[in-house]
C-alpha cells in the first residue's frame, strides 16, 4: 500500500491523473494494486505486487497504451471513473456549471467534437447543463453537468445511440429522398413515420390527453430471472451479463416506467441519485447500493418507451448461481476470450493491460469470475497454443503455474479477491534477450542502466560508478550492464544541478532489470 501511494504521488507530480474502472469496483487485494492513469491520449497502468519468491520484495511494473478515446479530465477531477473503450467518464469537480461547461466545450472541440443542441433543449442554468457532441460517424457523446448542494459538481460523459440525435434533429416536413424500388420506399415511409412520432412527443406537438396520462395504472413486475425488477409491460428483453447491460421496450409511458423503478428499487436498498435529465419524453435514473451501481435511461421513441440499463449489478448477476442450478454449481462457468498482443484474456475482464519489451511480455487483468473459472479458461487457452505446465502450486486464494512455451518460459498467477480474480501472465523470450546481451547467467540477475536526459548523469550501484552520456541506453540496451546475485540493490544517482538521489531495485534469479534516469528520477523496469 505504501509503495502504491508513492507511485501515485510521483506520477501525479508528472501530470498523470488517476482513475478507476467505470462499470466495476476497483479490485482491492492485499498483495496487489492495479493503478490506472491518464495523461493526454496516453494511458498508463502500474501493477504493484509482492513477490514471495524474492523475499516478499515489492515489484512495480508499468505499461503504456494509446487510449481508444481521449476524454478530457478537469485538473481537480476527483472520484474519476473512466472507460476509454465505450467511452464513459464520470467525476466530481469544484468548478461551477458554467466554467465546467466552457472547459468541456473547449477540450472536446480541440479533439474534433462539435457541440449539438436539441431544438427544444433547456438552456444551461447555475444548477445543471446538458449538451451533445458529435464527430463524424462516431457515436455521439452526451455531457451532463449537475451542481450539488455540497458545492461540488458532478460531470458525466457517455456515448449515446445515434438514433437519439436523429429523432431530435429530423424536421417533420423533410422531403423524402428518392428510392429505386417500392420496397425501399415502404421502408423509408415506415421509418419516417416512427421518427415523426418520436419528434412530435419530444417537441410537445402531440401529447397524450391528460385523462389518459393520469389513468395509466402502476406497473406490475415481470416474473422471470432478470437481475433487477422489470415492468410487466416489458417487451424484447435482452440481458448481456458480460457487458453489464439490460434493454427492453414497453408501451407504457416514460413517467410510468420511471415511477416503477423508483417504487421498486427503494425497498431493495437502492438509493436514487440526482439526475439532470428528468423530462416528459426522457428520464435518466441513477441508483447506488453499497459497492454496486445502476443507471437507467428511459426514452420515448414513437409508440414505445425504450429502456437501457447499465451497471455493475447487471454484470455481477450473470456470475451468481441461481438456486435452481444448484446441482451444477461445482462446474465452472465457461469464459469467452480474446487476444492481447498474443496472450489470451477473458473478454469480460474489467481491467486489462499488456506491458511488453522485445524480451518479455506481461498481461495483467481483473476478471469478474471465480478462480476455478479463470483457471479453466487459461488451461484451455494455453493448451491450444502448445504451452505445457512444468510445475504448479495452489492454496485457497492463489494458483501459480510455470509453463514451457515455444518462445521461452512463462508463468501464470491467479489471485482470488472477493468476486474477482486477478491475473498475471508473463512470457519471457530468452532468444531475444541473448541477442541483446541481456540474458542473465543461470541463477544470476542482470542490471542495465540508461539515461533519457539531455545531460550527463552519474550512477553508483554495487560499489561501481558510471557516467552515462545524454540519451545513453534510452533506446537500445547500450548502457552499462552488471551481472549481480539475486537481491535488493541501492542505485545512487546525481543529475546536473540537483542533489544526489537514491532508488532501490530488487532483482530475482534469471531476471534482467533496467534503471532509467529521467526528469522525475529513477524508474526501475523489469526487462526480462
Amino acid at each position: 500500500a505504501e509503495t502504491a501511494a508513492a507511485v501515485s504521488a510521483a506520477l501525479a507530480r508528472e501530470g498523470w491523473q488517476a482513475y478507476g474502472p467505470a462499470f466495476a469496483q476497483q479490485a482491492d487485494l492485499p498483495n496487489q494494486k492495479h493503478l490506472t492513469f491518464k495523461k493526454g491520449a496516453i494511458g498508463l497502468t502500474a501493477f504493484v505486487s509482492v513477490a514471495p519468491a524474492q523475499g516478499n520484495a515489492t515489484s512495480v511494473q508499468y505499461s503504456g497504451v494509446k487510449l481508444a478515446h481521449d476524454l478530457p479530465f478537469p485538473k481537480d477531477a476527483a472520484e474519476v471513473k473512466f472507460d476509454p473503450d465505450r467511452p464513459h467518464f464520470d467525476c466530481v469537480t469544484a468548478e461551477a456549471v458554467a466554467p465546467a461547461l466552457d472547459f468541456f466545450r473547449g477540450e472536446l472541440g480541440a479533439r474534433g467534437w462539435s457541440p449539438w443542441t436539441a431544438p427544444d433543449a433547456p438552456a444551461p442554468t447555475e444548477r445543471e447543463a446538458v449538451l451533445f457532441f458529435v464527430r463524424g460517424s462516431e457515436r455521439p457523446l452526451l455531457l451532463e453537468i449537475a451542481r450539488g448542494e455540497d458545492a461540488r459538481t458532478r460531470v458525466r460523459i457517455e456515448s449515446v445511440p445515434p438514433s437519439l440525435i436523429a429523432a431530435l434533429a429530423k424536421p417533420r416536413n423533410a422531403p423524402e429522398p428518392s428510392r429505386p424500388s417500392a420496397v425501399d420506399t415502404m421502408i423509408e415511409d415506415t421509418m419516417t413515420k416512427a421518427l415523426e412520432g418520436a419528434l412530435a412527443e419530444i417537441k410537445g406537438a402531440r401529447r397524450p390527453a391528460p385523462q389518459q396520462r393520469s389513468a395509466e395504472a402502476p406497473l406490475g413486475v415481470l416474473a422471470g430471472r432478470a437481475p433487477i425488477p422489470v415492468p410487466a409491460s416489458a417487451e424484447d428483453l435482452e440481458h448481456d451479463g458480460a457487458e453489464g447491460t439490460l434493454e427492453f421496450a414497453s408501451p407504457s409511458g416514460v413517467a410510468a416506467v420511471a415511477a416503477f423503478y423508483r417504487a421498486q428499487m427503494k425497498p431493495l436498498g437502492w438509493k436514487e441519485g440526482r439526475s439532470v435529465i428528468n423530462r416528459p419524453n426522457m428520464v435518466v435514473l441513477d441508483f447506488a447500493k453499497a459497492d454496486q451501481d445502476l443507471k437507467l435511461t428511459v426514452m420515448r421513441m414513437g409508440a414505445r418507451t425504450n429502456v437501457t440499463a447499465r451497471g455493475s449489478v447487471l454484470r455481477a448477476a450473470a456470475t451468481k448461481a441461481d438456486p435452481a442450478d444448484a446441482p451444477a454449481a461445482a462446474t465452472p462457468e465457461t469464459l469467452a476470450g480474446e487476444d492481447m498482443k498474443g496472450l489470451p484474456v477473458p473478454t469480460r475482464s474489467k481491467v486489462k493491460s499488456v506491458g511488453s519489451t522485445r524480451y518479455r511480455i506481461t498481461l495483467d487483468a481483473t476478471v469478474p469470475a471465480a478462480l476455478d473459472a479463470v483457471l479453466a479458461f487459461y488451461r484451455d487457452e494455453l493448451g491450444k497454443r502448445g504451452w505445457s505446465e512444468t510445475a504448479s502450486a495452489r492454496n485457497r486464494k492463489e494458483v501459480t503455474i510455470a509453463l514451457k512455451t515455444p518462445e521461452g518460459p512463462a508463468a501464470l498467477r491467479l489471485t482470488a479477491g472477493g468476486r474477482d480474480t486477478a491475473v498475471r501472465l508473463t512470457l519471457r523470450k530468452p532468444g531475444e534477450a541473448e541477442k541483446a546481451g541481456l540474458l542473465p547467467k543461470a541463477g544470476q540477475g542482470k542490471l542495465v542502466l540508461g539515461n533519457i536526459l539531455q545531460s550527463e548523469v552519474q550512477i553508483t550501484v554495487a560499489e561501481r560508478s558510471f557516467t552515462l552520456g545524454p540519451g545513453q541506453g534510452s533506446k537500445n540496451p547500450d548502457g552499462p550492464m552488471l551481472d549481480l546475485a539475486p537481491g535488493t540493490y541501492e542505485v545512487a544517482f546525481k543529475m546536473a544541478g540537483k542533489p544526489a538521489e537514491r532508488e532501490s531495485v530488487t532483482i530475482g534469479a534469471d531476471e534482467a532489470w533496467g534503471v532509467i534516469i529521467g526528469p522525475g528520477g529513477a524508474l526501475p523496469l523489469h526487462v526480462y
